[in-house]
């Protein structure tokens, strides 16, 4: 069993077919697979064999992909690493990892650029053009063989090493397959970052399926809606903060993309909630077929909530896919009964096979009996809808009560004019700490409207005391929104008068 293996089958089935487009050139599935053979060839000359670990550091998604591909050709196992100005904490990630070799294309690095105790390999060195004499064979490997180490750094910036063996991530891509059918004639535009979790099961997927995946190196909203119309995209994947910003520049009368681009049909987005109203924006002007899912990296696609179900019932993650089984359980794990909010757990037989580095810690409970714990509470009905409820980590503490913050942004996202919202505790000068609104909009809110909504629906003590609007919110690489670097970014002044810190 090798990872690669499917896409080798459909560089023999239809060599021509494209397989990478965008960025300026087009690559077939014969070029593909070639370029993939050819630099597994160099991995191997420098040393690379079966199951050992192989640090990416790689910037642009043609070489993420390509490298990734190689790396599973020799049956060997791709981490992701952090990119850029090495940190305090990459190093101790990377080791904990058991990466042994690191696959680079830094410009010009510096001594201090690159650890010493692994070896590194340059891509920029190696002559992809002369093709070594002899390609290795497809390596292939038990399907519980490690994979893949892709690395989610969270809303906390704390980064998590999971750990996906080549069978899980097999059987994930073509499941998947049955809520997102595609065919060889689809283009997918992935709009994130090749190397995030979320992201390689995205591009994995067409390459299985003999599409095309239409690749970006810049997410800005402009030029991913001019690369829809102009390379006839059939699917977008992205974040929440890129899709809401694709809907603000669509939604602008004077924007040359305010109709759907013809050949889109599915458009899919999770990782963090959006508002009604940019659900809607979307809907209308960049893509009917718009898709939200409720997953994670640990476990894959959870759940998900179409067109119809966005708009029925506006509150609901989505419906729960067949492979997962999904409870909500008390604090003594023990399930809850239908409809009852609890604590999130899930498994099946596509969810990782735990963190790497973590055995012991906290976050490394989060795998436990055969369940994964999301940290997600919510309810599951009868009818297998499931209704989140916020973070477990993110019921805030106001002054010693306890406030649900997914609970309140739901009520304040019902306001039309809302296009993102988050809830924070602030710390006045003077006084009790307070609940603070955070909200981005196009043009000026009614705050005081949404404080006595939000005391009509939840009472005055859930309500919060201050609405702030700037114009957008601090979100992880996954979209999820950054609460806390959000909550240092508020003063609260002694009139009680708040504004984003400059």
């Amino acid at each position: 069993m090798n990872i690669v293996e499917e896409i080798r089958n459909n560089a023999i089935a239809f060599p021509d077919q494209p397989a990478l487009i965008g960025t300026g050139r087009q690559m077939t599935y014969r070029q593909l697979i070639r370029t993939v053979a050819t630099l597994a060839a160099h991995l191997s000359q420098a040393g690379v064999r079966p199951h050992d670990r192989v640090g990416l550091q790689v910037s642009g998604a043609r070489p993420m992909i390509i490298s990734t591909l190689a790396i599973g050709w020799l049956g060997a196992v791709s981490v992701t690493l952090p990119i850029g100005q090495r940190k305090a904490g990459d190093d101790a990630l990377a080791l904990a990892c058991g990466v042994t070799h690191l696959l680079h294309n830094l410009r010009d690095p510096q001594a201090e650029d690159l650890p010493a105790w692994c070896n590194p390999i340059s891509l920029r060195a190696l002559d992809m053009k002369s093709r070594p004499a002899e390609l290795p064979e497809m390596v292939q490997v038990e399907p519980g063989a490690l994979s893949r180490i892709g690395v989610s750094s969270g809303t906390t910036g704390l980064p998590k090493a999971i750990a996906s063996s080549v069978g899980e991530l097999i059987v994930r891509t073509h499941l998947v397959r049955a809520v997102y059918p595609l065919t060889p004639a689809d283009r997918v535009l992935v709009a994130m970052a090749a190397g995030m979790p979320f992201a390689f099961h995205y591009w994995m997927r067409p390459l299985h399926c003999g599409a095309a995946v239409a690749i970006a190196n810049k997410f800005e909203p402009q030029p991913l809606l001019q690369a829809i119309h102009r390379d006839g995209i059939t699917v977008v994947v992205t974040t929440p903060a890129t899709a809401i910003d694709m809907a603000q520049v669509a939604a602008d009368p004077a924007s040359e993309f305010g109709r759907p681009a013809p050949g889109l049909h599915t458009m899919i987005s999770g990782g963090g909630a959006m508002t009604p109203a940019t659900q809607a924006a979307l809907r209308r002007h960049v893509c009917p077929g718009l898709s939200i899912n409720y997953g994670s990296s640990e476990a894959g696609l959870i759940a998900v909530a179409d067109a119809a179900l966005q708009q029925s019932k506006p509150r609901c993650a989505g419906r729960i896919v067949p492979w997962m089984e999904v409870q909500a359980v008390d604090d003594a794990d023990a399930p809850l009964p239908p409809g009852t909010m609890g604590r999130l757990r899930m498994r099946s037989m596509t969810m990782a096979q735990g963190y790497i580095g973590q055995e012991g810690t906290e976050a490394g409970a989060g795998f436990r009996d055969g369940w994964f714990y999301t940290g997600d509470r919510g309810r599951v009905r009868p009818d297998g809808l499931v209704f989140l409820g916020g973070r477990t980590d993110e019921v805030l503490n106001v002054s010693g009560g306890k406030v649900d913050a997914a609970r309140v942004e739901a009520v304040i996202a019902e306001d039309p004019t809302v296009i993102e919202c988050a809830v924070v505790v602030a710390e006045p000068q003077v006084g009790k700490q307070i609940l603070v609104a955070v909200v981005v909009s196009n043009s000026a809110v009614d705050k005081e409207a949404i404080m006595r909504r939000c005391a009509g629906q939840l009472g005055q003590h859930l309500a919060p005391k201050a609405v702030v609007q700037v114009d957008k919110l601090p979100r992880n690489e996954g979209g999820k929104v950054m609460r806390e670097q959000l909550r240092r970014s508020i003063h609260v002044e002694k009139n009680n008068v708040t504004k984003a810190a400059r």
